[in-house]
Formats: structure tokens, sequence, C-alpha cells
């Protein structure tokens, strides 16, 4: 992963981010990942009226996460501003870039 192939602008494209509005990457390690996949499900309506978030969660949480995604009103434009994976390869880059 070099960062230095990044720009912010292309970082956020891979993404589909808005450039108009805060970005907040959320990843933990291993375990750890669970309890911060926890806190922010708890506070992401919350949130994304205000910023962007990038998360991801890890193989362990992934399927609970993604059934808390689908229930985001898909009607608001909030759902378009949580991108949420499993992992991140080739892309990590482009999160901690464009975060």
């Amino acid at each position: 992963m070099d960062l230095r192939q990044w720009d912010l602008a292309t970082a956020r494209q891979v993404f589909g981010l808005s450039s108009e509005l805060p970005v907040l990457l959320v990843f933990g390690g291993s375990k750890g990942a669970r309890s911060i996949n926890q806190a922010l499900l708890r506070v992401l309506p919350n949130l994304l009226q205000e910023m962007q978030i990038v998360h991801i969660t890890g193989g362990l949480d992934w399927p609970e996460v993604e059934k808390e995604r689908e229930k985001l009103p898909m009607e608001t434009a909030y759902s378009d501003r949580y991108k949420v994976f499993p992992y991140l390869y080739d892309e990590m880059g482009a999160a901690l870039k464009g975060c």
C-alpha cells in the first residue's frame, strides 16, 4: 500500500465520496473490530446527517453490519453516505488518503 500513489480527489472518487462533506474512516483489527463496529452502528444515523463514512468491518461482523446497512432508509441521501466493506486490499491506500 503506497499512499503516494493517491491524491485526495482520486481517493475520494474510488469510493464515490463527495468533496463537500467530511469523511470518517472506521476500521479495527482482528476481534477488536467488533466493539468498534457495534459502537458505530449505534450512532450511524446521527453521524450520516453530518458526514460520509467508509467502514471496514472485517469478516467476523460483516453479516451483522450488512443487515444493519439494509435498514437504512434508502429514500434519504444518507444511505449514499455510508460505504461499507468487509475488507479492503488495493483500495486501503485510497481509504487512508481520502478520509
